[in-house]
């Protein structure tokens, strides 16, 4: 199972859900899977989650998936403890896990999950209890993902995924849209549910793009 397959999965359960995407190519590859551009891309590392558990907390009526890579996931790991806290049962994270740093060392630094780190037992330790799941290939992430839109969460979803070379970034367009230009298409679309929704913009729509 590679990123492109774990994410062709998630297109398809997502719809038009907000996503945090981490950067590098896991972002480039969420944007060439994307069915609804209701993203923001190139996150920075270790921010996906903690930026996705915000988001639940303001919009509970929509699923929001951060989707970050093991690396990322490993440098902000403190928010697993602070979603289990907080549990928001709208959060679902989707972690691609190849044991390498992807954006780092040209994709060769090996991550602590390639030497026995498990992200899923961690969770599970910070109070993730039976929202945790790991798979390992397309129908396991198509299942996981499915009980994650059906469910209550927080979910944390680890893909284990093989680094292989159709997934380099050589492959993969790039992102029409700067970081500022993604926020705020994300923030205008976020705001444009919330008004048809006949719901309060509150702060949302206090800040002028």
């Amino acid at each position: 199972m590679t990123y492109r397959d774990v994410l062709e999965v998630l297109a398809t359960a997502r719809g038009a859900c907000p996503a945090i995407g981490g950067p590098g190519l896991l972002s480039r590859l969420l944007w060439a899977t994307e069915r609804e551009h209701t993203s923001i891309y190139q996150m920075e590392l270790g921010y996906p989650t903690a930026v996705a558990l915000g988001l639940a907390l303001a919009l509970p009526d929509e699923r929001v998936v951060a989707v970050e890579g093991d690396g990322s996931m490993l440098a902000g790991l403190g928010v697993l403890t602070t979603a289990a806290r907080y549990r928001a049962p709208n959060l679902v994270v989707l972690v691609c896990d190849n044991g390498v740093y992807g954006t780092v060392g040209g994709g060769t630094v090996e991550s602590a999950t390639r030497h026995g780190v498990d992200l899923a037992a961690v969770a599970d330790a910070c109070g993730w209890q039976g929202t945790t799941v790991v798979v390992e290939t397309t129908r396991q992430a198509a299942d996981a993902l499915s009980r994650a839109w059906r469910e209550p969460g927080p979910w944390l979803i680890v893909a284990r995924v093989s680094h292989t070379p159709n997934d380099r970034a050589g492959d993969v367009g790039q992102i029409p849209l700067d970081v500022v230009e993604g926020a705020m298409a994300f923030r205008q679309e976020i705001l444009r549910r919330t008004r048809d929704a006949g719901h309060d913009s509150g702060s949302w729509g206090s800040v002028r793009p």
